[in-house]
């Protein structure tokens, strides 16, 4: 399930164009997101998951 999400995800991210990065939505608690911000929070998603299960496990 994680590739496929990551596949469908990686599709949309490569027919962005350079102006699409600037568009963005309001947060209700971050404010403006940008399609920008969302990639560079979304990037390390997964990494920060595994370290919390790891914290979790004591390893």
């Amino acid at each position: 399930m994680y590739l496929s999400v990551r596949a469908a995800s990686l599709d949309i991210i490569k027919r962005l164009t350079e102006s699409d990065l600037e568009k963005y939505g309001e947060h209700s608690e971050s404010g403006r997101y940008t399609v920008a911000k969302w990639i560079n929070t979304y990037s390390g998603h997964p990494r920060d998951h595994g370290n919390q299960i790891k914290d979790a496990l004591g390893s």
